[in-house]
């Protein structure tokens, strides 16, 4: 499973990685701080879960 995840605060982002982590320990996941990031990586990439 890949998850893209979107959020300005840096500790939130940080945060919901380690939980997801925890419950999907096979998972690609990433994370951008902003839209225009999240946009960029949307068109590059295939993710199940934004």
């Amino acid at each position: 499973m890949r998850i893209l995840i979107a959020d300005d605060h840096t500790i939130v982002r940080k945060g919901l990685k380690q939980i997801l982590l925890e419950e999907f320990s096979n998972a690609v996941i990433d994370e951008v701080p902003d839209a225009e990031e999240l946009i960029k990586k949307v068109m590059a990439e295939k993710w199940d879960v934004v």
